[in-house]
């Protein structure tokens, strides 16, 4: 692609109404070629030809309020769909025009990025750069970087590694500036359990304000209530009071037991029933029981043997007791 067709493409996009913020194009320029140029040469001499790349967001702004201004370019694909325009980026080349144009940072992810923007978090002057990332299938995610001294940081990072989920930032009061976000999750990095985090920002960073997990509704089979326990207690970060109560309601005892030698891989494998998992040995007596779950500890090479001793009341299993 020729520069003076990417240059008109630009223009384009400002005008368009898409989900990425294009507006601003460098109005107050007249010589958009030659300045252009300039950046897309630093950017060839530091990293590869842009000749077959579209550009497909382009800011010039002081982001750092030093008088001097940062630009961001944004490339790579535009997908037209049967009802919307998807932009697809391949890198998001960071430039400073302080004294002399140069390459100060890219952005790459390892998700797709397709919106770019410039946002405002509270209690700053600066102005960030917001890059909402996706696989395009089940999950999105962001990263908001900063700016600042010729350096580019990364201010908060909000992905999942399963694949699974969603983050979205929110402007809670209306007032142009990012305070939250909204983080729900379901893959297999929480063993299926599905939870909504919500986040504010406080004191320059997001703090988590709530979080809620859909426990489902109490197991009936002696062997789910003891895969429920391991699980809750495996993804358990204590900020849920969703799963402390249901631990508490399975465990009759309030101690806190240790068992942790009991691996997250051997509990997804028994979850989705492959190679690899948990034993697990039920022996009842009326309302008693014993569950003896066994596996190996690959870091010492050793088997384990957890014992759960057992009792049912009002039809539910209960645990009274664990040791090893």
């Amino acid at each position: 692609m020729n520069l003076r067709f990417t240059i008109f493409f630009i223009i384009i996009l400002s005008l368009s109404s898409g989900m990425n913020d294009n507006s601003g194009l460098l109005p107050e320029l007249t010589n958009r070629q030659n300045v252009i140029s300039d950046y897309i040469e630093v950017i060839n001499d530091n990293d590869v030809m842009l000749d077959d790349f579209d550009i497909l967001f382009f800011k010039k702004e002081d982001l750092d309020k030093d008088g001097y201004d940062e630009i961001i370019i944004g490339v790579g694909e535009l997908v037209e769909g049967a009802n919307e325009t998807f932009y697809f980026y391949d890198k998001i080349y960071i430039l400073s025009d302080k004294n002399e144009i140069e390459l100060i940072g890219i952005v790459e992810e390892g998700y797709l990025i397709d919106e770019v923007k410039l946002i405002k978090l509270p209690d700053s002057s600066e102005k960030y750069v917001y890059c909402r990332i996706t696989n395009t299938v089940n999950f999105e995610g962001f990263t908001i970087y900063l700016v600042e001294d010729k350096q580019l940081t990364t201010v908060w990072h909000s992905a999942f590694p399963a694949g699974t989920g969603f983050s979205e930032v929110s402007d809670s009061d209306g007032d142009g500036m990012i305070d939250g976000y909204r983080e729900f999750r379901w893959g297999y990095d929480v063993l299926y359990y599905e939870i909504d985090r919500k986040y504010n920002w406080v004191n320059n960073e997001f703090v988590l304000l709530s979080c809620e997990v859909y426990v489902r509704k109490y197991p009936e089979s002696l062997e789910e209530v003891i895969l429920q326990y391991i699980s809750l207690s495996l993804i358990n970060d204590n900020d849920s009071e969703d799963i402390n109560e249901r631990l508490l309601s399975i465990c009759l005892d309030t101690n806190i037991y240790d068992i942790e030698k009991i691996g997250f891989n051997e509990v997804l494998n028994t979850l989705l029933e492959i190679e690899d998992g948990l034993d697990i040995e039920i022996v009842t007596d009326g309302n008693l029981g014993e569950v003896i779950v066994s596996n190996t500890d690959f870091e010492i090479q050793e088997q384990y043997n957890y014992i759960f001793k057992v009792i049912k009341i009002d039809n539910k299993w209960h645990i009274q007791d664990i040791y090893e």
